[in-house]
């Protein structure tokens, strides 16, 4: 569901493994489903099928179609063998919304969207009135400790693409046309090592070019020194914001 395909089909096979926050927005997503739900559930982004899943135990009578524009993490999500449920791979653009549309959803994968703003006003025109929304992003706060420690250590301003994620502001005039509710949330993760971050990052296909952002040993030594005299370990912030609305 992003525009860089290959990374994340690269990673598909890795992917649940290292997908804790997108389980933590998951839940948050699932906080703001309706109790009951007539109508098809239509799925953006459903990368390996854990935010399928959950849609399917919620409303196991409800027909799901799920889409994703990486050919691997849906072949990884149809091995999940989730009944009522139909795959495709696709753009998030050009899906279609059948008439009998009651549920409109994607966790944790908008945000990768080309020209967000104007991506996500698109689409949004397009869902019938009568649906349901829930949609989760992240926001430009996320490894906001990383792109710190990436400038501090170079020198130099160092922009992660996080960083071009849609902020507050932003999706709050977004959102008013459509009568969603916009709410935030932030999370923070702490890892062992600063090794393990970049290792987790690019075992998820979000930025595989996390490596590379090393420049030998001493530099990650500089970067385990300050993010610990900073915020006294390993912390990593992510930034999730919440698109809903009920009939």
């Amino acid at each position: 569901m992003c525009t860089a395909v290959s990374p994340f089909s690269r990673r598909a096979h890795t992917y649940d493994a290292e997908s804790q926050i997108q389980q933590w927005a998951a839940e948050r997503l699932a906080a703001q489903l309706p109790s009951t739900l007539q109508g098809r559930i239509v799925e953006l982004g459903c990368g390996t099928g854990l935010w399928t899943a959950q849609l399917h135990n919620r409303y196991p009578e409800n027909p799901i179609s799920s889409t994703d524009s990486a050919p691997e993490m849906v072949t990884q999500a149809q091995k999940k063998a989730l009944p009522n449920v139909t795959w495709a791979v696709g753009q998030a653009q050009a899906v279609t919304f059948p008439a009998d549309t009651g549920l409109v959803t994607a966790n944790a994968c908008l945000h990768w969207l080309p020209s967000p703003a104007r991506s996500l006003t698109a689409l949004l025109d397009r869902i019938p009135l009568h649906s349901a929304i829930a949609l989760s992003l992240f926001g430009p706060g996320t490894f906001s400790e990383l792109s710190a420690v990436l400038s501090a250590c170079r020198k130099k301003t160092v922009r992660l693409p996080a960083q071009s994620f849609l902020d507050a502001e932003s999706l709050a005039t977004l959102c008013s046309p459509y009568r969603l509710v916009l709410t935030r949330w932030e999370c923070k993760r702490r890892f062992p090592s600063v090794h393990s971050l970049l290792r987790s990052i690019h075992r998820t296909g979000t930025y595989e070019g996390g490596f590379s952002l090393l420049q030998g040993p001493r530099q990650l030594q500089q970067m385990e020194a300050f993010w610990h005299q900073n915020w006294g370990g390993i912390w990593c912030s992510y930034e999730v914001f919440l698109l809903c609305k009920n009939p």
